[in-house]
C-alpha cells in the first residue's frame, strides 16, 4: 500500500479556541538548563560591563558586534555563539569560565558580637 501525505494534510487548522497545553512555561520560569546559562550569561555580562565602566555601544565596537546584540545578550533574549561570548568576555577582561559562574552569595561580614 501507499500512503500519500499532503501539505494541507499537516497543517492545523484554527478551530478558533484557545490551545490547551503548549508545553511553553510561563514567563519568568525558565525551560531548560541552556536556557538558565543564557540568562547567567547575560546578567554576569552586564555586571562585567558595567564594572568596567563600558557602555552596550562601547562593548559592542570592542566585541565587533552590533549594540542591539550586546542588549539582548544581557536581557538573556539571545544565545550567543561561543566566539561571540569570547569575544564580549575578553572586551570586559574577564575570563569566559567566570561569566558562566553563578554568583557567589555574598559573605557575612565579621560583626561585632552581641554581649550582654
Amino acid at each position: 500500500e501507499i500512503y500519500t501525505l499532503s501539505l494541507h494534510d499537516a497543517l492545523p487548522i484554527s478551530t478558533g479556541r484557545k490551545p490547551e497545553n503548549t508545553g511553553t512555561p510561563p514567563v519568568g520560569v525558565v525551560s531548560n538548563a541552556g536556557e538558565a546559562m543564557q540568562i547567567l550569561f547575560g546578567e554576569n555580562l552586564r555586571l562585567a560591563r558595567l564594572k568596567a565602566g563600558l557602555t552596550q555601544q562601547e562593548l559592542a565596537a570592542k566585541a565587533n558586534i552590533r549594540q542591539a546584540h550586546v542588549s539582548q545578550i544581557e536581557g538573556g533574549k539571545l544565545n550567543p555563539m561561543l566566539m561571540t561570548m569570547v569575544a564580549l568576555a575578553e572586551a570586559v577582561g574577564k575570563d569566559l569560565r567566570t561569566l558562566l559562574r553563578p554568583p557567589t552569595p555574598p559573605r557575612a561580614k565579621p560583626g561585632r558580637g552581641d554581649s550582654n
